[in-house]
This record gives structure tokens, C-alpha cells and sequence, in this order.
């Protein structure tokens, strides 16, 4: 069955997901509940309270006063969340010719409304690129392993 339109909690926890995984890659160390905040714009008894339920859904590993990281599950689906995003602002650049920053925010309001099938045609489409328009590299997906572009197979 195909979810047509994310809850607000799906998007809520991918979200989060992003958050935490820039955060870890910005410091190279856990992400800190009060950085998830700011970044967020949320209080951090409400991160503290998110970071539990990730907790519990095996995503991330929360220990308060240290910060949080993924589990492998966790982190696998954070980069999802980050390749979705890389693929959808190339579309949005390259083929719409929208303004880059214009494309992020467009991305921002459609980005977990993408199936899985349509993400990897668009991926497709473009050729299976390995950066988005601003220079962070997008992961290879699955498409692109069966391209030979060295995505998983």
C-alpha cells in the first residue's frame, strides 16, 4: 500500500532524522539535544521527548547529557531522507531551472510526499548524478547500481 500523503509525525521524524545527521556530520561527534533545538526551532524537552521515541523505534541511541547517535537502521534511513533531498533539488536546478535556494525550499515542502519508485526514476532521468546543485554529493541508489554508477544492487 502506497502512502500518498506523510503524516505529520513521518514528516516530524524525518525531520529530526536530517537534523541529527547534519549535526553529526557538522561536529563529528553526537548531535546535542540543545543543537537540535536551535536548529529546529523547538524547545529541547521536546527533542529530549522525540529522542526517546526514536529510541524505542531502534533509530537512534539517546544518553542524555551526551547526545545522540544513529543505529544502523537509524542511519540508513537518514541517508535516505538526505539523498531524496539531493535528487529532488537537481531535478528542480537542472531540468526547471528553478533558483537553488527556491529549490530548497520547494524541497522542504515536498520532499516526503516522494515514493521510493518515483525518487529513482527522477534519479534516472538525470543520470544518476553524484552532487547536488550546491556541491554536497548524493548518495548512489539502487538505480545506480543497476546502472553501473555504483549505487547498492
Amino acid at each position: 500500500m502506497h502512502q500518498l500523503n506523510p503524516t505529520p509525525k513521518v514528516t516530524q521524524r524525518e525531520e529530526y532524522l536530517e537534523t541529527i545527521l547534519y549535526l553529526v556530520k557538522k561536529h563529528n561527534a553526537p548531535a546535542k539535544t540543545n543543537d537540535i533545538a536551535a536548529e529546529l526551532k523547538v524547545s529541547p524537552p521536546s527533542v529530549t521527548e522525540m529522542m526517546q521515541k526514536l529510541a524505542r523505534e531502534g533509530l537512534v541511541v539517546y544518553k542524555p547529557y551526551y547526545g545522540v547517535t544513529f543505529t544502523l537502521e537509524g542511519r540508513r534511513l537518514a541517508d535516505k531522507i538526505k539523498r531524496r533531498q539531493g535528487v529532488l533539488e537537481k531535478f528542480l536546478v537542472d531540468t526547471l531551472g528553478l533558483d537553488p535556494d527556491r529549490a530548497h525550499d520547494e524541497v522542504c515542502r515536498m520532499e516526503h510526499g516522494v515514493s521510493d519508485e518515483v525518487l529513482e526514476r527522477l534519479c534516472t532521468f538525470l543520470g544518476h548524478p553524484d552532487a547536488c546543485p550546491d556541491g554536497h554529493p548524493i548518495e548512489p541508489g539502487e538505480c545506480c547500481g543497476r546502472a553501473g554508477k555504483g549505487g547498492a544492487t
